[in-house]
């Protein structure tokens, strides 16, 4: 097993820097807009703000997202106003909300007016999103898809050809089309192998046989270098249980 090269948090931090320059070229104020998320909350915040010069008003938007199997879909059908002023250091405007889904992004609009002008900053149409993943090992009946599919870390078919209940048996909730990429989905090979390795008592190799499926296999949005590192930590535990 390979560790991911990616922090566990998972956590993606965007922003815009502004910056006003007087008729000299002289910088007179510098600031930066920043989207936050967490595993209970989404954030929008300034840095960098003079404490004796407080931005005049911040007013804007933001849309939560989440996957349905390969489709986003608007979670409150619409996006939720703010608007704010006065404003120094820390959060604009911060909403909580547990993450639920298998993957969540949000978009943001803001637009700040200090000193008679105003500008814009948003996070869309950019590479890199406002998101985070809600990966997880359970037994295959004590957990939900929640937009994306539960994987049986050791093949249902395999197991239950050897006796093992699949309803208790450990799963990976993954994205869809992460799923999709795994041998246990697409290979009649792959779960014929760890039907025979099973049914020998092979168990070490059949974990590894998996293991090593999930390092060949590409993530389906190409931010991880396989699916292996992607879901490490869910591999972990579907290992140890």
């Amino acid at each position: 097993m390979l560790l991911p090269n990616e922090s566990y948090s998972e956590i993606i931090d965007n922003g815009t820097m502004a910056v006003t320059i007087n008729p000299l070229g002289t910088i007179v104020d510098i600031w930066w807009v920043y989207g936050e998320i967490s595993d209970t909350s989404f954030c929008v915040k300034v840095a960098l703000v003079d404490a004796d010069n407080t931005l005049d008003v911040a007013r804007g938007s933001y849309t939560h997202y989440r996957l349905s199997n390969s489709r986003w879909v608007n979670v409150n059908s619409g996006s939720i106003n703010f608007s704010c002023s006065n404003i120094t250091n820390g959060p604009i405007y911060t909403w909580h909300a547990d993450k639920y889904w298998v993957k969540e992004k949000f978009e943001y609009e803001v637009t700040i007016t200090d000193n008679g002008t105003s500008q814009k900053f948003t996070n869309k149409d950019e590479k890199t999103e406002l998101s985070r993943y809600n990966f997880e090992a359970n037994a295959y009946n004590k957990m939900e898809a929640n937009g994306g599919q539960r994987h049986h870390f050791i093949p249902a078919k395999s197991l239950s050809t050897n006796g093992f209940n699949t309803g208790s048996a450990y799963c990976i909730r993954m994205m869809t089309d992460d799923h999709y990429n795994t041998g246990s989905y697409g290979s009649a090979q792959h779960v014929s192998t760890i039907t025979t390795l099973l049914s020998k008592r092979a168990y070490h190799d059949a974990i590894q046989h998996e293991v090593d499926d999930f390092k060949s296999q590409d993530d389906s949005e190409g931010i991880y270098r396989n699916l292996q590192e992607k879901y490490y930590y869910e591999m972990i535990d579907c290992i140890y249980y």
